[in-house]
């Protein structure tokens, strides 16, 4: 008689990125986690982190540590949420509704790309009580976006995010190198959004949307502080620094390295952040540098692959428990107790 033998979940997020790398073809293991041309922003966004060092404190009680916050009317377990991700029924059959469903077995986000391979219709019929962030690319035709919030609206959505930094196509070396499209790949049950029109996007777009529609703006892809400042003036209610993970413009700025600066700029208003955050220490030092909530994309999409939904929350689990011990060791006792001081930058 065969003894099933119980299979060995990972138990740190490095294991995890192993985990799920043996277990995808190679080519869409290479459209996951490339970036543009010769890949230095996303390099960079990973290497910049090793430059913020910890300033912990000492003899402050941490028997008792909250990491509850507040975003969009939600109280989340802790600051993490998913950022959004195209096509990911290439690397799980279910795709976005696995991650939904991890998301909302962790109380947190799930921010929805235009380029879903499910419908928002089909995710909130499966998990309706969801916290969905949904994202456009381009705010027109009128008659579509028009329709799109309407739509959106109606299923409870708890706010737009308006994807800025890629207004044209970035040139991915390995993935044209692989003859790769993700869009051939996994089932589909969502039309392709007018995307031609990213590239006519443009602040006017933005004043439009905040006479249209009531539900809370964030614009993504902020990497400077003027356009920090012009994003509020224009209506929005939170920016996200982020330069797509190094899958836009090649040769920028590391997201970490403008945090500080963007902070100082808009004060106290909302500011999500992803970037190469691969730990709970790096979730740690973007609050410290100004950040209210983190996102992270591609560790999300490792624990879809490796155990779908239930994968997903696994791996929020992990982040939380390293983000935990993190704040322990620094002796912070709650999120307003992460600020400039943790952190020392050489």
């Amino acid at each position: 008689m065969k003894i099933k033998q119980k299979k060995m979940q990972p138990v740190t997020l490095r294991e995890l990125y192993k985990k799920a790398k043996s277990k995808t073809p190679i080519k869409a293991w290479n459209w996951m986690i490339n970036g543009t041309e010769r890949e230095l922003t996303l390099g960079q966004n990973v290497e910049a982190f090793k430059k913020y060092k910890m300033n912990p404190r000492v003899l402050r009680d941490v028997s008792k540590i909250n990491t509850q916050v507040n975003f969009l009317g939600i109280k989340l377990n802790f600051p993490l949420i998913i950022s959004p991700m195209g096509y990911s029924t290439q690397f799980h059959k279910y795709g976005e509704l696995e991650l939904a469903r991890g998301a909302h077995l962790q109380n947190t986000f799930l921010t929805l790309s235009p380029v879903s391979s499910i419908k928002i219709d089909d995710i909130f019929k499966k998990v309706p009580k969801l916290n969905i962030i949904y994202q456009f690319y381009a705010l027109s035709p009128r008659k579509w976006v028009i329709n799109e919030i309407k739509k959106i609206t109606k299923l409870g959505v708890k706010a737009i995010c308006v994807g800025a930094d890629v207004p044209v196509k970035s040139i991915k070396y390995q993935t044209r190198e692989d003859r790769y499209d993700a869009r051939k790949h996994g089932k589909k049950t969502n039309p392709r959004p007018p995307l031609q029109k990213m590239s006519a996007l443009n602040w006017n777009d933005i004043v439009w949307l905040r006479k249209f529609t009531k539900l809370p703006i964030i614009i993504k892809g902020i990497m400077n502080a003027d356009d920090a400042k012009k994003s509020f003036r224009c209506g929005a209610n939170a920016i996200w620094v982020s330069n797509h993970g190094g899958r836009s413009l090649d040769s920028g700025i590391a997201s970490i390295d403008v945090l500080k600066e963007i902070r100082k700029t808009v004060k106290n208003k909302i500011i999500i952040f992803d970037g190469g955050v691969r730990t709970g220490s790096d979730i740690l030092k973007a609050i410290s540098l100004g950040a209210n909530i983190v996102s992270i994309g591609r560790p999300s999409l490792c624990g879809l692959i490796v155990n779908g939904s239930k994968g997903v929350s696994d791996t929020f689990e992990l982040f939380k428990e390293e983000f935990i011990s993190t704040m322990g060791l620094c002796g912070c006792r709650n999120i307003s107790e992460i600020n400039y001081k943790v952190i020392k930058n050489y």
